[in-house]
Order: structure tokens, then C-alpha cells, then sequence
């Protein structure tokens, strides 16, 4: 049997969990970005002329969007990551 304990808010560098927080995380936000993609607002950057289309990558603790290189895209990123920090926001 365990020892109760009072859970703290937050996880910090070095927490094992805190990988697989950053996991859950980008999958919210890949998702997001993919459903932007799929209305056709977010508008994803073509690798060639016959080639896919890239919209965001992830890498280990990395993120690299793509879209093009207009006011509006711009836009729409910033609107994206504010969706995003809305809901990782947690009631307290």
C-alpha cells in the first residue's frame, strides 16, 4: 500500500511524465492545425510540384509550422495557438 499524498499543480524538468505531458500536448495542437487544413484556411507549404503538402512537423520537443508567407496565415497561426493555450488553461 502507498502513502497519500497531495498532488501539486504543474510538472517540472526532469519529471518522467513531463515527456509524455508534451506528447499529449502536440497531438492537440496537430489536430487543431490538421482541422484548420481541413476547412482550407491553414494553408500548408507543397514540398515539389507534385509532392505532399506540409503543414506542421513535430520532432522530439520540436515544432515546425508551414503555411504561406501571408498576413492572414499569420493570423491564423496566432489564432490557432491561442485555441490551443485556452485549452491547456487549467481551473484551479
Amino acid at each position: 500500500m502507498l502513502d497519500n499524498f497531495k498532488p501539486n499543480r504543474g510538472l517540472h524538468q526532469g519529471n518522467p511524465l513531463s515527456s509524455y505531458m508534451f506528447l499529449l500536448c502536440m497531438e492537440k495542437l496537430a489536430l487543431l492545425i490538421q482541422a484548420k487544413v481541413s476547412e482550407g484556411t491553414w494553408q500548408p507549404m507543397k514540398t515539389s510540384v507534385r509532392g505532399p503538402k506540409v503543414s506542421h512537423l513535430f520532432f522530439a520537443n520540436d515544432c515546425l509550422l508551414f503555411v504561406k508567407a501571408t498576413n492572414a496565415q499569420v493570423r491564423l497561426v496566432k489564432e490557432v495557438f491561442w485555441i490551443f493555450l485556452q485549452g491547456l488553461r487549467f481551473k484551479g
